[in-house]
């Protein structure tokens, strides 16, 4: 969960709590009920640029801190990450105000590892790490929740052992401090578990993502939106491993949850929906995987915008779709929108955006557009040996794929 800052305790000074003070407030309450848009309304309107310039530099901070959450929980990551930057640049100046500064920098880290780019979220965890230990001790659950991050980006910049080990570390931390099954200790557990499957240790990966899915099962209930996403997380790993039986009936719990919970269009619902029809497609079952995206590219255009992140990657999910059904010129037309939408939300090199020049190589060799094909090739290559992921599996399986279709190419 991202991370906003509030009040800064204007009770122990005798002061009540001002208009601002409130409007924060309810900002935060905003947020807690995934309102992100109010949220950033209410942020918006006692945090403008005029504001700011006059208000304490404290309370500018906080400013800039909130509206990053609000934006980045709506994906708008280069907003994010302007405000975040300006609001650590604020923090850095003022001593005595550590758990607001590490709060700031995790939440930074946090939307780098999002957008892929773990060179740049590693040094940003590192710090945050120290001042949490400085600030709180090494067995505070703040550390431990830092050191989890940054666990997540040592493993992702290829330093696996290092990883798990501070991952290690972290969780002992919160099964000392918290009780067994805390929904605190279960999103460790499920962080180890999604880096484990990052690593390629999935055997090791599904016990502690089930135990995860056990504790948030108890702590809220089979009906509770916080237990559809640990059950996401875990169909996910089954999903990759082509274990349709276990995974389809864990996407449509899920999305059954959701639903129940925020109505039938919520944005939290596209996730699943997505994963589901990838099910489905490999299963054969084209019509119901279309339905499926087609209702999940329906909820972000319209909840999100047409131009927004969610909405470019149920299109790149679609254009999956229209690959395998043989429409190229409609992936190609997807894959474009998306590309575009993608190179503008996230900063390059990005694996995300190479994602995207495989699919168009591959639709490009499937036209016998050659020379266009072997352009994305190298782009999509490119982006994933810039940030140090050209050793990965997804990379080793993206080109395998693209070899297969060249092979294709060449039979015709």
């Amino acid at each position: 969960m991202l991370n906003t800052v509030l009040l800064l305790l204007v009770s122990a000074v005798g002061e009540p709590p001002s208009p601002w003070d409130e409007t924060m407030e309810q900002g935060e309450k905003a947020m807690r009920a995934n309102q992100y848009r109010s949220a950033l309304q209410l942020f918006t309107s006692i945090c403008s640029e005029e504001a700011l310039a006059s208000l304490p530099r404290t309370r500018a901070a906080l400013c800039l801190q909130n509206l990053a959450v609000a934006n980045h929980a709506l994906f708008q990551y280069q907003t994010a990450l302007s405000l975040y930057l300006r609001s650590v640049a604020i923090w850095d100046t003022l001593p005595g105000y550590e758990d607001f500064h590490v709060t700031t920098l995790h939440n930074l880290g946090r939307l780098y590892l999002e957008t892929s780019e773990w060179e740049k979220a590693r040094p940003l965890l590192e710090r945050a790490v120290r001042l949490a230990e400085a600030a709180f001790g090494s067995s505070d659950r703040v550390t431990a929740n830092c050191q989890i991050q940054l666990a997540v980006a040592w493993g992702e910049s290829g330093q696996t052992a290092d990883a798990l080990g501070l991952m290690d570390q972290a969780i002992g931390t919160l099964r000392k401090v918290y009780p067994e099954g805390h929904p605190e200790l279960a999103q460790g557990l499920a962080r180890k578990g999604q880096l484990l499957f990052f690593v390629g240790h999935d055997s090791d990966a599904v016990p502690l993502l089930q135990e995860a899915v056990r504790m948030f099962r108890a702590s809220f209930g089979e009906s509770d939106p916080e237990y559809a996403s640990a059950i996401v997380r875990l169909a996910n790993v089954y999903r990759r491993q082509a274990q349709a039986a276990r995974a389809t009936p864990l996407f449509r719990k899920a999305i059954r949850i959701y639903e129940q919970t925020y109505g039938p269009a919520h944005p939290w619902l596209a996730a699943p929906l997505r994963e589901l029809a990838m099910v489905e497609l490999a299963d054969g079952k084209r019509s119901t995987a279309r339905r499926d995206l087609e209702r999940a590219l329906t909820i972000g255009r319209a909840t999100m915008g047409p131009d927004s992140l969610e909405a470019a990657v149920s299109e790149a999910y679609m254009a999956r779709l229209e690959i395998a059904d043989n429409r190229l010129a409609a992936a190609e037309a997807l894959l474009r929108h998306a590309l575009k939408v993608e190179q503008l939300a996230y900063p390059t090199p990005n694996v995300n955006v190479g994602v995207l020049h495989f699919a168009l190589a591959v639709v490009y060799q499937k036209q016998h557009r050659a020379s266009e094909a072997a352009a994305h090739w190298d782009e999509a290559a490119a982006q994933y040996q810039a940030v140090g992921q050209a050793g990965s599996r997804e990379f080793a399986d993206m080109k395998q794929d693209y070899r297969q279709a060249q092979k294709g190419f060449r039979k015709q």
